[in-house]
């Protein structure tokens, strides 16, 4: 779970097994749809970045508890192979 607590809005990506992308925005602005929290759900990759400029203070809670020895980062090249319809939104976030 995603939250924000203070200043710009995040800009947060999933892609599910599928290869379906959702873009949420995390922020302060309610009126516009930003939203204070957000659950990512099981299985889905994840990106995240600031829109414009200054700073954000957000926090990830991860459950159950999170684990390095279960974690596995792919690379671009790997991610654009199996989803190619997102390629340019996946370069966007890696090198």
């Amino acid at each position: 779970m995603w939250h924000h607590y203070l200043g710009a809005t995040l800009e947060l990506h999933t892609i599910d097994p599928a290869g379906g992308n959702e873009r949420i925005e995390l922020g302060p602005n309610l009126l516009n749809g930003e939203l204070p929290q957000w659950v990512v759900p099981a299985n889905r990759l994840q990106a995240a970045r600031i829109i414009g400029d200054g700073f954000g203070l957000f926090g990830c809670t991860v459950a159950p508890g999170f684990d390095f020895a279960d974690f596995s980062m792919p690379d671009r090249s790997e991610l654009v192979a199996r989803f190619p319809t997102l390629a340019d939104l996946i370069e966007s976030f890696t090198r």
